[in-house]
């Protein structure tokens, strides 16, 4: 009976070894596989694009909203080969945007969220984070390539090998031909009448020695992502470091920041463009916030003097 007994136990054991377990199959909640697998933590597709068979994985992503898709101006046109610039001291916002032989202008209405192109084509644009993202229409429109844009990747494909009709010019006297790489954007030409930027210079110290509100708004301050990125005045981004950015200063003007909720003051050097955020007049660094206890609020009212302009004021 005892052998008859350890046998069965025996061959029980064997069955219940070579079952496959059905027990609760759940990981917990800390595990490896959740984190590497969770949704919440994956980072979005970031925007390619390549010109001419070379390549570039952008810093930022392309925006998706209903059924227009948004891309970062800056890096689309630098990659294609044009430089970009903010014209200071006119009476409108501009992108002027550089190509070998010509300047084209882009004039931009931050507040109705629009930019203007020739014969005021009006183009829909979005701001994130200082960053101005206009639809893929407007790179249709605009760039001298054959343009592919594959939405299920996030790639741009442009082959400048491939012109478009009518635009070739033809030089007088040695009638040589040279292709526009820009198309529908007027030349730039400076933007006359009262700039918001006008007469600065007088206005930097008051009668008493004393520096003079130039401006009062909200204050936001920016960081993470960014730290380490090139800005739009070419300067990489140190979050550390006690800059700013503001749409239209000349870059390298020494501002003064006071925030009016707690009388604290702090100078930074304007090294970047923004904040396209409404109602907003200065992004600060993560540093520069900190000096006025902006990181438990996020924004706050300040006023802003200015303490010095540079000598030769680049945009």
């Amino acid at each position: 009976m005892k052998k008859l007994l350890a046998m069965t136990f025996f061959i029980l054991t064997l069955m219940m070894t070579a079952m496959p377990a059905w027990a609760d199959t759940s990981l917990p909640e800390n595990s490896d596989v959740v984190e590497k697998g969770a949704v919440v933590d994956a980072e979005e597709t970031k925007l390619t694009i390549v010109c001419d068979g070379k390549k570039l994985v952008c810093e930022n992503e392309a925006i998706r909203i209903l059924d227009m898709t948004y891309l970062p101006l800056r890096e689309v046109m630098e990659f294609y080969g044009v430089t970009l610039g903010w014209a200071t001291g006119e009476a409108e916002d501009k992108v002027i945007l550089n190509t070998a032989r010509e300047r084209y202008q882009l004039v931009l209405d931050l507040e109705n969220a629009a930019a203007y192109g020739s014969d005021d084509a009006a183009y829909p644009l979005k701001h994130e984070n200082s960053i101005v993202y206009l639809p893929i229409h407007f790179y249709y429109n605009v760039l001298n390539a054959e343009m592919n844009w594959d939405d299920a990747s996030s790639t741009l494909t442009l082959d400048t090998t491939k012109k478009k009709k009518n635009s070739w010019v033809t030089t007088p006297g040695s009638g040589s031909v040279w292709f526009k790489p820009l198309l529908n954007l007027p030349l730039y030409e400076q933007t006359t009448g009262v700039s918001r930027n006008s007469g600065l210079a007088g206005r930097v110290m008051g009668s008493n020695g004393e520096l003079t509100v130039y401006e009062e708004g909200i204050a936001s301050y920016y960081g993470g992502k960014f730290h380490g990125r090139k800005t739009a005045s070419g300067t990489i981004y140190n979050q550390y470091e006690m800059t700013a950015a503001h749409k239209t200063l000349p870059f390298g003007t020494v501002v003064r920041v006071t925030a009016l909720w707690n009388g604290l003051s702090v100078d930074v050097t304007i090294t970047d463009r923004g904040p396209f955020t409404k109602g907003r007049i200065i992004d600060l660094s993560t540093a520069a916030a900190g000096k006025l206890e902006m990181h438990g609020k996020g924004i706050g009212p300040v006023s802003i003097a200015i303490v010095s302009y540079p000598e030769n004021a680049a945009v």
